[in-house]
């Protein structure tokens, strides 16, 4: 399929996931379907050819956990890119997933993909960068961003690529496997949904009940017996559930809400209620936050099957968008709200022990800061880049305004080595959709040897404020003071290969 055109949308390669309750019969995994017309405008080159490679086979239908994958027995499709430009901006392409459908009952099934890119005798598809998204600007090579693995989600950028202005082109093939994860899905019948709480427990020894009607007759309530409805009920009949008392049955006292803290914790630790969730031996410990089907509900995937397409397409000179959840500014970060000091690879912070260690960091990292914001409910908060030891490399102060992500970097003092980010940090903040050139621009000690410069962005109705320092300080917060958040507010910060989030900056 030869294409010339100004703007293309192409081949769409849709993934058909046929899951069947039988191991060993043989299914088409991959449907094939070309969307769009053909367009003779520009000098464009380029080509998506899909191959699904026949009729692939099911060998293990049962959810796979990511640390248990054998990439060489999952499903494949490839995609052959061959192309080149003569656009005087070049031209940039992008292979993503689309039209994701993988509910059953509203119940999300979790898709995992894998990514290989593979090049071509002779030829390829340029270089990978980690910095591609900067480094596209140029315009003067031929490089890419593959996402190796990751969830399948709705537009979900798998891989994204540049093409320079010349006639030598690229050449290479991408496979994409996938498979349900493991780790994110449980099958049960015995799983209560959406019936948080206690049980009264309706199998309790007489000891038990002695427990409950001591407790009630003694303890905080001081004789309930004074709650029991004129109807002869007894407070052992109450205790076992078959008694009522103030209108209403002792399960119903639980459901709505009428006993305290501690009223609670002592039927629990006495086995006098039981948490609704541990009644049928499935408890929420299992579950662990996956999600959780039925048996008919994963049958159900074999006449009714989940499915998501691969998309391509291109486009003269830059237009592909930062992915979602990710920052232009904070180019392949992660994204933390560490509480305790995170130190860098290149840190100038002593202890009794001498230069303190770079911090490996091992968990509290969010690829989407959407997830860190919401789940934090925090509008500051760290973005870093880690070397292959979870050591940082990078870091960055980060925050929301309004709806505006943004990230400034923090660097060491350029007396003691360190690469200035101050010039690039204070033109980013005082670009029209951020502060709008209203930062503040002070200098401090003038005259001294410690003459320094500072731009100052005030929180104003938009909440975050931030401040950048040409000796390589930055913050980002919410400040209870004027100009500069020490003690003060809630702000994430980096100091001197330092980071961290907090309201007392740490010497």
């Amino acid at each position: 399929m030869d294409i010339k055109n100004r703007q293309i949308l192409l081949s769409i390669i849709g993934i058909a996931i046929l899951i069947i309750g039988l191991v060993g019969i043989t299914y088409s995994f991959f449907n094939y379907t070309r969307t769009g017309s053909v367009n003779n405008m520009g000098t464009g080159r380029i080509y998506f050819n899909s191959t699904q490679n026949g009729t692939l086979n099911l060998t293990n239908i049962f959810p796979v956990k990511s640390s248990e994958v054998d990439a060489s027995n999952l499903d494949a499709v490839t995609i052959t890119i061959v192309g080149d430009t003569t656009y005087s901006d070049g031209e940039e392409y992008l292979i993503s997933l689309t039209g994701l459908n993988n509910t059953v009952n509203g119940k999300t099934i979790p898709i995992n993909y894998i990514a290989t890119y593979e090049e071509t005798t002779g030829k390829t598809i340029g270089t990978s960068r980690n910095d591609y998204w900067s480094k596209r600007e140029d315009k003067d090579a031929n490089i890419y961003r593959l996402v190796e693995t990751g969830i399948v989600e709705e537009d979900k950028q798998v891989l994204v690529g540049f093409i320079k202005n010349d006639n030598t082109g690229i050449s290479g093939t991408l496979t994409i496997k996938a498979y349900i994860d493991g780790d994110r899905i449980a099958i049960s019948d015995t799983y209560p949904e959406n019936e948080p709480g206690y049980l009264l427990n309706p199998n309790m020894t007489q000891n038990e009940l002695n427990n409950c009607m001591s407790y009630l007759n003694t303890g905080i309530w001081n004789g309930f017996s004074d709650y029991l409805d004129n109807n002869g009920e007894s407070l052992e009949e109450f205790c076992n559930g078959t008694g009522i008392g103030d209108g209403s049955s002792f399960q119903e006292w639980l459901d709505f809400n009428e006993f305290a803290e501690e009223d609670l914790e002592y039927f629990v630790e006495h086995n006098i209620i039981i948490y609704r969730n541990y009644s049928n031996g499935t408890s929420d410990d299992w579950v662990n936050g996956r999600t959780v089907l039925t048996t008919s509900e994963w049958n159900s995937l074999g006449t009714t099957p989940i499915s998501f397409k691969i998309k391509a397409e291109s486009n003269e000179g830059i237009w592909v968008d930062y992915p979602s959840g990710t920052i232009g500014s904070c180019p392949e970060c992660k994204f933390i709200y560490p509480s305790t000091p995170v130190y860098t690879t290149w840190n100038k912070w002593e202890d009794e022990n001498g230069l303190v260690s770079p911090t490996i960091i091992s968990n509290g990292l969010f690829d989407d800061y959407r997830d860190l914001v919401d789940s934090l409910n925090t509008s500051y908060f760290l973005g870093v880049k880690l070397n292959s030891n979870n050591q940082v490399t990078n870091v960055y102060a980060c925050g929301v305004r309004g709806d505006i992500p943004f990230c400034i970097e923090g660097t060491l003092n350029p007396e003691d080595g360190g690469i200035s980010k101050y010039d690039d940090n204070r033109n980013l903040l005082q670009r029209k959709y951020l502060w709008n050139n209203t930062c503040e621009i002070i200098i401090e000690d003038e005259g001294t040897i410690y003459e320094s410069e500072r731009a100052y962005c005030p929180k104003g109705s938009l909440e975050v404020a931030a401040t950048t320092y040409s000796y390589g300080y930055v913050d980002v917060g919410v400040y209870t003071n004027d100009y500069h958040p020490l003690n003060s507010g809630g702000f994430c910060y980096v100091m001197d290969g330092l980071a961290k989030c907090s309201g007392i900056i740490q010497y």
